[in-house]
């Protein structure tokens, strides 16, 4: 049983949880009204409450009228300007929540996991678990650390590094493997508008329905399905609850990539590390990010619910944040995702992910987790490249060990004898009782490779 020590340190780390709603802390308030703006540049037109310019430079002013006098960019949309075009164009200028009521919160929580790990030093804990919780006290310090800059009104969020380098050390940064393989996804990948990728619309209640009959079918009825204002699906496995986005529609080939993706993955990590002595496992360790979201694009891939957008998608995200690190502006970012064929939302939006908050750099680790779990579990001849991920093909792994809890690839090999209750083949054997009905569930009906394990596929 999880010492007094590791019990603390589970109580103070599901507090930070609590107090840092680290997306919602990085997410720009005035998003919205600094599109519009953005795209009123880009077509020559002076943004509202710009009209006098003042806010602008000799240089941009130049630019402004320059564009202002042709008629025909004057009538063009966002779409159709040439990156080219935004050179001297203005970046956007996002705001933040930055109230400073929740400031010393954050500095109390900070020194309490200093000194717990002072404790957690001396304990007599298994030296796994004991490095288990020094990642994720690591890791939460660095979101206290963004959160403070954040939410504190003295600080200059574009003009310091704090975020940036506080999440490179969550997330690490792009290595030159993956880089490599963006750059020739985006080089040699067309996007697609292939009917089985596109067809099919289901509301917000019907995805939901979907993922609570998909919970129900494998055993997790204590999770809840929940609506969110915006943003995407996505799992909250310390609370067990998954949030569901208000208003949108969701296609044949989504609704089942999203079964597969948050509930194979970050559903099933969360559950399955729930079951186990400590709490961490299943709230997350730190450092399991990449793998989590490497398990669900694997997932994907193996059942045959990936497409060529998807995969231009990730890569766009890992030139977005390397493009952060290089010291590029927003515009420059989001030039070079227009050059790589990405349409002026897809731009927009992968360009505010990566400098978001002044930078936050998480976005890579969909790729970065996706090759780093295929070398994991395959044998190295069935993987078209080794290059930057020789040490993962060496352990020789399974997917079954990925799947215990929220760890990553490296935490998971000091946690045998660990077993999970939940797999996707679950999932995938109840893909036809709980989806919408008219949903062609063929695409999934294949065999997952899940490595050197007793688990079998569907």
């Amino acid at each position: 049983m999880p010492s007094k020590i590791l019990n603390d340190l589970d109580d103070v780390l599901n507090e930070v949880r609590s107090e840092v709603e680290i997306y919602a802390t990085i997410s720009p308030e005035n998003e919205a009204e600094e599109k519009q703006a953005f795209e009123d540049r880009m077509r020559g037109e002076v943004p509202s409450g710009f009209e006098d310019r003042d806010g602008f430079s000799d240089e941009v002013n130049r630019a402004v009228d320059k564009m202002c006098t042709d008629s025909v960019t004057q009538s063009m949309s966002p779409e159709d300007v040439h990156p080219e075009a935004l050179d001297s164009l203005k970046n956007p200028e996002f705001k933040y929540d930055n109230s400073e009521e929740d400031l010393a919160t954050y500095e109390e929580l900070s020194q309490t996991l200093s000194e717990l790990e002072d404790d957690l030093g001396d304990a007599e804990v298994p030296e796994g678990i004991k490095d288990l919780y020094k990642d994720t006290m690591d890791e939460a310090r660095n979101l206290l650390d963004i959160a403070k800059t954040i939410k504190n009104p003295n600080t200059d969020v574009k003009g310091n590094n704090v975020v940036p380098e506080a999440s490179s050390e969550i997330y690490g940064k792009p290595s030159e493997s993956t880089i490599s393989w963006a750059e020739r996804t985006l080089e040699e990948t067309e996007p697609t508008d292939e009917a089985r990728f596109t067809e099919g619309k289901y509301s917000t209640g019907e995805m939901v329905q979907t993922l609570e009959n998909t919970l129900e079918e494998i055993g997790m009825q204590e999770w809840n399905v929940t609506t969110r204002e915006k943003g995407s699906v996505k799992v909250n496995a310390a609370n067990q609850e998954i949030g569901v986005p208000e208003g949108r529609e969701f296609t044949e080939n989504e609704t089942m990539r999203l079964l597969m993706h948050e509930v194979g993955s970050h559903a099933l990590r969360g559950g399955n590390g729930s079951d186990q002595d400590y709490e961490v496992l299943g709230a997350g360790a730190g450092g399991y990010h990449a793998t989590g979201e490497g398990v669900a694009l694997y997932l994907e891939q193996e059942t045959g619910l990936s497409n060529p957008n998807t995969m231009r998608k990730y890569a766009g995200r890992v030139k977005s944040a390397q493009s952060v690190l290089d010291g590029d502006d927003f515009t420059e970012t989001y030039k070079m995702n227009r050059e790589h064929g990405f349409d002026h939302d897809k731009a927009w939006s992968m360009s505010v992910r990566a400098h978001r908050g002044g930078g936050f750099i998480k976005d890579h680790i969909y790729a970065e987790g996706m090759r780093m779990v295929e070398a994991y579990v395959k044998d190295e001849e069935e993987l078209d490249n080794t290059s930057g991920i020789e040490e993962y093909a060496e352990m020789n792994g399974s997917l079954e060990d990925l799947l215990v809890g929220k760890v990553s690839v490296d935490q998971a090999e000091d946690l045998d004898g660990m077993n999970p209750r939940y797999t996707p083949e679950k999932i995938m054997d109840s893909m036809s009782k709980v989806t919408p009905e008219g949903v062609d569930t063929s695409a999934a009906d294949q065999n997952v490779d899940y490595g050197n394990s007793n688990i079998a596929g569907a």
